[in-house]
């Protein structure tokens, strides 16, 4: 077992202890480099979720240096307030969307965060919320009027705005960006047809936010990777859901969508990791990836994810040129989705061509250059 193992092994452990609500042993917590576990974990953004594991092994009676018991107390308190504020905002901003009469719903981690034993175990980046496009200059200004700055307005699926202290918000125009599957498009073309009422609340029902959640998980996971912290959203789910959902229609709207497969191996491997009384699952081909994506996803992951969904045939050097001039040199509709002033003046291409270029070099230089590498090592 090597050390990424064994820590993975370590943290699935105290994150499967947290989940149960049972204290771990203290003579397994003993063996373990926990500097090396938190670390993990925050890559994961489980590290609320692993000190509260340890909190329960500090009152059973394990020692630990105070200094740093200090430091992941604080920290984990941070995240619970953190947490708290952003349930307050979100509500806030809900409630004048429905006052201004746009319709609006809450997506993926803010309905998950309630869904999870303790306040603040599920950590989360941003707040996403669904609302009726036709409003999003309206919502712009509401935002704009609770001090929020604007960062993107009118780019891709999502606006998103951000407050301090850690206040960050994307207000979802449609939930899949157009570069994304057709079959996924079409399906959640008209999404207000599958969405239950209430006034100008909206929500899904549970087998379709399920659905939702897979579709998303799926997007990350095939593009650039996705974290534990899906595993963990999966589990939690359907500890709480799991029993009442109609699976004979997830199972079908999954068929449609392609994704029965990977639903079924993200469940399986969900509960082999965190049932009370599991093991880790080692020399899994999916953990290992999962493992190594991080929350977010890595740049080995996309480019080497991007490239193997070229053209069959074996990686040959006129692949990797053909990779490397298709990042060089983007569409037209990829400069339009990422550079507004291009949907207006096609013109302007050139110009932001030459600024990604300078942009790449001096401020990406380390990204740019792991980009490379993980092309000529494919």
């Amino acid at each position: 077992m090597n050390e990424l193992q064994k820590t993975t092994d370590h943290l699935v452990y105290l994150i499967r202890c947290v989940l149960h609500q049972i204290a771990p042993e203290i003579g397994r917590v003993e063996e373990m480099d926990l500097t090396a576990v938190i670390g993990l974990a925050q890559k994961h953004m489980l590290n609320a979720a692993a000190v509260m594991a340890l909190e329960m092994a500090w009152k059973a009676g394990l020692s630990v240096e105070e200094e740093q018991k200090k430091t992941w107390l604080t920290m984990k308190d941070r995240q619970a307030f953190k947490n708290l504020k952003m349930d307050i905002e979100r509500e806030a901003i809900l409630q004048i969307l429905a006052e201004e009469g746009i319709w609006s719903m809450p997506l993926k981690g803010s309905i998950l965060a309630g869904m999870y034993p303790k306040i603040g175990m599920r950590q989360m980046g941003d707040n996403d919320i669904l609302f009726d496009a036709s409003y999003a200059e309206k919502v712009k200004e509401i935002m704009e009027g609770r001090g929020y700055k604007t960062l993107e307005f009118g780019v891709g699926n999502h606006d998103v705005y951000d407050k301090p202290p850690f206040y960050h918000f994307e207000m979802h125009t449609s939930l899949l960006h157009h570069e994304y599957d057709p079959e996924w498009l079409a399906y959640y073309e008209n999404v207000t047809e599958r969405l239950v009422k209430d006034g100008y609340h909206y929500s899904f029902t549970d087998e379709d936010f399920y659905i939702f959640m897979i579709v998303h998980a799926y997007k990350h996971y095939s593009v650039s990777g996705t974290g534990l912290r899906t595993l963990v959203d999966e589990y939690v789910y359907l500890q709480k859901k799991g029993e009442s959902l109609n699976w004979e229609y997830v199972q079908t709207e999954l068929t449609k969508l392609k994704m029965a497969e990977f639903e079924g191996q993200i469940r399986r491997l969900a509960d082999k990791l965190f049932k009370e009384g599991s093991q880790a699952v080692y020399g899994e081909e999916q953990l290992d990836y999962i493992i190594t994506s991080g929350t977010y996803g890595t740049v080995e992951h996309r480019v080497s994810n991007w490239m193997d969904a070229m053209e069959d045939g074996e990686m040959t050097w006129k692949r990797k040129v053909r990779y490397v001039w298709r990042r060089f040199f983007p569409t037209v509709q990829w400069y339009k989705d990422h550079f507004k002033i291009c949907r207006k003046y096609v013109w302007m291409i050139p110009f932001c061509w030459i600024f990604r270029i300078v942009r790449g070099i001096f401020c990406r230089r380390e990204r740019l250059k792991r980009e490379l590498e993980t092309v000529r090592k494919k």
